[in-house]
C-alpha cells in the first residue's frame, strides 16, 4: 500500500510540475532584441571573502524516500571543503526549529541554504527566513538568508509565502531544468514582482543552451572532473550563484554576468535567439 501511495503521489507530482515555464509566450521570431549587459563581465574571485557559519541543506525527500538528496548534501560538503562554510546542517524536517537552533548557536550572521526539489517548497524557505528574523529580533544580531533553489517544489506558491522585500532575505537563485522535463516546476504563476525583483535570479536551462533534468545540475556542479559542455557551463553558472550567495557580490553585477553567459553560449552554439527571452543580432 505504501508503494502504491508513493506511485500515485509521484504521478500527480509529474503532472503538476512539468511545464514549458518560459518567461515569455511570444514566438521566438517576435522576441525583442537582446540587450547588451549593463556592466562588463566580472570574473569570480579565486578566494572566498567571508566564511559563513553553516550551510543549510534541504534535500529532496519524497514521503521519507531520499529523492536524490545526496546530491544536495554532496554539494554542501564540497562548499565546506572549499572554505565557504564551517559545516552543513541537513534539515530533513522542513521546520524552523533546527535552523533557529543552529543560527543561535552560531551567533547569527549570513546563511545560505541549498534547497532541492521537495526541500525547495516555499514554506521551507519561509521557515528559514522566519528563523533569521527571530534571531535578529531576539539576539540583536543582523541575520540574513540566501537560497539556492534547484527545481523547487510548488514554486507557484512562492509569492504567497515570501515577502521579497524582507530585510532578512538576501538573494534567491532559482535554477530550473529544461522545459517539459518531468518535475520541472512551473514559474508561470509568479508575477513580475517576483520574476523581476532584484533579489531573485531565475536560471532557465534552455536560456544557457544546456540539457538538465531534475538530477543533473547538482551532479554536474559537484564534480569538477566532468568535462561535458553541460557540466562546464553548469559550473560557470554556479560560480555566479556562489558569488551572489556567499561573497556578497551585488545583485546587479550577478544579473549582468548571467546575461553575459547567456549571450556567450548562444553565440557559441550558433543560436539566433535565447528561448523565451530575446533575439540576437544577425
Amino acid at each position: 500500500m505504501r508503494h502504491l501511495s508513493l506511485l500515485v503521489f509521484l504521478c500527480l507530482l509529474l503532472a503538476g510540475c512539468s511545464s514549458s515555464g518560459l518567461r515569455s509566450s511570444v514566438a521566438d521570431e517576435h522576441l525583442p532584441m537582446c540587450l547588451a549587459p549593463p556592466l562588463p563581465f566580472q570574473p569570480s574571485s579565486p578566494h572566498v571573502s567571508a566564511t559563513q557559519n553553516t550551510i543549510m541543506v534541504h534535500p529532496g525527500l519524497l514521503l521519507l524516500v531520499d529523492w536524490g538528496g545526496q546530491r544536495a548534501l554532496d554539494v554542501g560538503h564540497s562548499l565546506v571543503e572549499q572554505g565557504y562554510a564551517e559545516r552543513i546542517l541537513e534539515v530533513r524536517s522542513r521546520m524552523k526549529a533546527p535552523m533557529l537552533e543552529q543560527m543561535v548557536k552560531d551567533g547569527g550572521g549570513d546563511y545560505v541554504g541549498i534547497h532541492y526539489s521537495m526541500g525547495g517548497a516555499p514554506k521551507v524557505l519561509k521557515a528559514a527566513v522566519d528563523a533569521a528574523a527571530q534571531v535578529s529580533s531576539e539576539h540583536g544580531v543582523d541575520t540574513q538568508y540566501s537560497a539556492i533553489m534547484v527545481d523547487p517544489f510548488a514554486l507557484g506558491l512562492l509569492e504567497k509565502r515570501i515577502n521579497p522585500d524582507s530585510a532578512h532575505l538576501k538573494q534567491v537563485f532559482v535554477i530550473l531544468s529544461n522545459r517539459y522535463m518531468p518535475l520541472r516546476p512551473d514559474p508561470s504563476l509568479l508575477s513580475s514582482r517576483v520574476m523581476q525583483h532584484p533579489k531573485f535570479h531565475f536560471i532557465f536551462a534552455e536560456e544557457y543552451g544546456v540539457r538538465w533534468n531534475h538530477f543533473t545540475f547538482l551532479t554536474d556542479v559537484k564534480n569538477d572532473q566532468r568535462s561535458t559542455q553541460n557540466a562546464q557551463r553548469g559550473r560557470e553558472i554556479f560560480e555566479q550563484v556562489l558569488q551572489g550567495a556567499f561573497e556578497g557580490v551585488s545583485s546587479d553585477v550577478i544579473a549582468s554576468n548571467l546575461q553575459h553567459l547567456r549571450l556567450r553560449y548562444a553565440r557559441q552554439d550558433g543560436r539566433s535567439f535565447i528561448p523565451g527571452l530575446c533575439r540576437l543580432d544577425s
